[in-house]
């Protein structure tokens, strides 16, 4: 009993040990995949997305630092105005003297310098929303770019699928033809020997030739998939044989029992969406608030006017009788008139936010629904595939005992010709079929984000 034990087991490893090897290494849609997410420039699009918000991050944050500005100018213009000190903003010009004490010219140079410096002490919570605001953004940024390569993933795996298709359309027009060949090859054997009549080598001829014409077509049509492929792959250096075989399923993989998938990149963007519209919105309020900051400034200032009021018009004396000044000082600017359009601007946000989560809950409903419908689909069209394989094995049979027949002139070429052609129906119904479950797959493997399954048996 013993023995009959390990000879059984022996015989299940022996079946079963190449596909787990072929599952262990690295399959070729695998290492295409592998490729394209370092290579592709999609991604590096993304990449680059991701950077450029994680700058605006930090360009946010440093609104939080105080603000430097500087302002250098030399003019030549008249003077009058009124005694007193001022503070200087870079935009504004000040002109100041008594007119009526002054001899001299009439018009007089001067250079002027200043800078300012001011730091926001407190903004009611308008800084901290706005820095939350841009690191949800930058996150919403790295989801995207995972929603970006699932979509890219489940087309590099779509466009691999085809070309097997095409591969196999045309393997199937090569065996046709040569099934055909073999046909008229005979049907020519036996009009020449008097056995069948003329208009059987017609028959068979015109059947030959139709079935070239189909090589051509799949011919064409994988060609063409062929060059979609290598578009993304970045080079049409692709070795996909060791996939051929496992194209026509005839042992379905075992099917996995996904529940819902709360993690898919569709619904994280969209909370993310929620977030960023939030925090934005919370933001706008809090800078209808007044801002407390602290100012700082320093001016250098040269006149063409001396201290005896004598006004001099050349130009090189505006840069003498030089003053300095400073000042320092809390201040408090309020925009109030800001608070009723910040009001309306955050209600738009919330607006957005809503409907985002409208749209939240309706994917995730169409996903669990999915996700279910996919599971029952692929378990029927697995049955449907070992039916297939169980109809093409006995179309095959048939189809050589009718030969035989044939051969022997126990059977019409009409006859003949209709037996082949319900085998080439079956064979093409299991490759269309293959077709269909590979692309179930697909679907499946876009809904839960888990492609294990098609980069372990493809």
């Amino acid at each position: 009993m013993n023995k009959l034990i390990k000879v059984y087991t022996t015989c299940i490893m022996a079946f079963t040990s190449p596909a787990l090897l072929y599952g262990q290494s690295q399959s070729p849609l695998h290492q295409l995949w592998l490729r394209i997410e370092d290579q592709y420039a999609g991604v590096s699009a993304k990449d680059a997305r991701i950077k450029s918000s994680e700058y605006q991050a930090k360009a946010t944050r440093s609104k939080a630092l105080p603000q430097a500005k500087l302002q250098l100018q030399n003019a030549y213009g008249t003077f009058e105005g009124s005694n007193g000190a001022f503070f200087p903003q870079a935009g504004f010009f000040n002109v100041s003297g008594n007119n009526s004490a002054l001899t001299g010219a009439n018009l007089a140079s001067n250079t002027f310098g200043s800078t300012t410096i001011e730091w926001d002490l407190y903004t009611f919570g308008r800084q901290q929303s706005e820095n939350r605001a841009s690191d949800i953004h930058t996150e919403q940024t790295k989801v995207e770019k995972d929603l970006y390569l699932l979509q890219l993933k489940k087309e590099l795996t779509s466009r691999y699928i085809n070309l097997l298709h095409s591969h196999a359309r045309l393997e199937w027009a090569n065996k046709n033809s040569t099934r055909l060949a073999e046909i008229k090859a005979m049907s020519i054997s036996l009009t020449q020997a008097g056995l069948r009549p003329t208009a059987d080598t017609l028959l068979a001829s015109s059947s030959y030739i139709q079935s070239l014409a189909e090589q051509d077509e799949w011919k064409g049509k994988k060609i063409s998939d062929f060059i979609y492929l290598a578009e993304l792959y970045g080079s049409d250096n692709i070795d996909y044989s060791p996939s051929i075989s496992h194209f026509i399923v005839s042992v379905p993989p075992p099917q996995s029992q996904y529940t819902a998938s709360l993690q898919h990149p569709t619904l994280s963007v969209l909370e993310k969406k929620i977030e960023y519209h939030n925090l934005s919105g919370e933001a706008i309020q809090r800078s209808g608030f007044p801002v407390i900051k602290a100012m700082a400034g320093y001016a250098h200032r040269g006149s063409g006017i001396n201290e005896q009021g004598q006004v001099s018009g050349k130009w090189r004396d505006g840069f003498s009788n030089t003053t300095n000044n400073y000042l320092i000082g809390i201040g408090m600017t309020w925009n109030i008139s800001s608070i009723f359009t910040n009001r309306l601007k955050k209600e738009e946000l919330h607006q957005l936010s809503l409907s985002d989560q409208h749209v939240l809950q309706e994917y995730t409903d169409k996903l669990n629904a999915a996700v279910t419908a996919s599971g029952q689909q692929i378990t029927y069209q697995a049955l449907q595939l070992t039916k297939n394989q169980r109809s093409v094995q006995q179309a095959v049979a048939a189809y050589d005992m009718y030969m035989a027949r044939y051969k022997s002139g126990l059977l019409s070429l009409s006859e003949l010709l209709q037996i082949r052609q319900l085998l080439e129906q079956a064979e093409l119904k299991q490759i269309e079929t293959s077709k269909s479950y590979w692309d179930l797959r697909i679907e499946e493997a876009g809904l839960t984000t888990d492609f294990e399954i098609l980069f372990d048996n493809l």
